[in-house]
């Protein structure tokens, strides 16, 4: 149902959690289903043992060497770099960029060194998923890590179960005990779980600073609940008054990215209807005066 590449929307809290009308939704990347092997090398993508096309937009975290103390910010507008971080080096900054950007802004004569910021292999990051020292991942090398099936079965022991806890307790609903080194669920001593919905993996383009599955693990089947195809506004906060994206205002949005803006192609039309409208409407007044007298 949700192909890989695709945008899908899922609700971050669980029944019970918060009320329904208050979930938050969350629109992210459909990078793995379930029964996928998922894993990431230094910033790169695999499924399946095979790396996957990066998004045309896709950005990463880079150290970016200024030429003098400051960043250009018109500049910056203009290349839509909107997430910029200062480091204890005083002209060096932390910069997330895509393909597009990272080469102009490298060329453009304000910069002389631009450094991927990448975690080293095997280095622990307690706010990756499964948050446990076992498992020692960060955003760029993560896992591999094999999605849950609808009615296939996982061994269980204490060492694997931080991947599976929340799976097992919270959207399974079942009750999960650890009584020494021995494992319960609903009372009954267990070394497997078979899953009963299918899991998927979810990520952000904007690889370094996304809250996406690499933090909250597995998205349950019944927490999907449509697909993004359409993006009607755009704000940054990190852009100048108004921060109004206007590039981003009434786009598509599909595997590859967004699509070009569409604003003034609506607006204008919009415009010229509504003036034609308010038109028709004064003459037909006039044609009403003319008639009472």
């Amino acid at each position: 149902m949700y192909e890989l590449g695709r945008t899908a929307v899922w609700k971050k809290y669980t029944i019970g959690t918060r009320p329904i009308d208050k979930r938050d939704n969350y629109v992210k990347r459909c990078v793995g289903i379930p029964g996928d092997v998922l894993e990431v090398k230094n910033g790169q993508l695999f499924i399946n043992g095979k790396e996957v096309e990066n998004p045309e937009l896709m950005q990463s975290g880079y150290f970016v060497k200024s030429k003098s103390n400051t960043l250009n910010r018109k500049l910056l507008d203009k290349l839509d770099i909107t997430d910029v971080m200062g480091t204890n080096v005083g002209n060096e900054f932390l910069l997330n960029l895509n393909e597009n950007n990272r080469e102009k802004l490298l060329n453009s004569g304000f910069v002389s060194k631009i450094i991927p910021n990448l975690s080293p292999e095997g280095q622990f990051d307690f706010e990756i998923f499964p948050h446990a020292p076992q498992f020692a991942w960060n955003k760029d090398n993560y896992g591999p890590i094999t999605l849950p099936k609808k009615g296939e079965t996982v061994q269980l022991d204490l060492n694997n179960l931080p991947l599976y806890k929340r799976v097992i307790q919270t959207y399974d609903a079942n009750k999960l005990e650890i009584k020494g080194d021995k494992i319960f669920i609903n009372d009954q001593e267990a070394n497997s779980y078979t899953f009963k919905q299918d899991y998927y993996f979810m990520m952000g383009d904007n690889r370094h600073n996304s809250a996406d599955s690499r933090s909250w693990g597995f998205v349950p089947f019944d927490h999907i609940v449509g697909k993004a195809v359409f993006v009607w506004f755009s704000r940054s906060q990190n852009r100048g008054f108004p921060n109004i994206r206007f590039e981003r205002i009434f786009t598509f949005i599909s595997a590859k990215g967004i699509s070009k803006s569409y604003f003034f192609h609506i607006m204008i039309p919009l415009l010229l209807l509504i003036f034609l409208y308010n038109k028709r409407h004064q003459i037909k007044e006039k044609i009403e005066d003319i008639r009472r007298k």
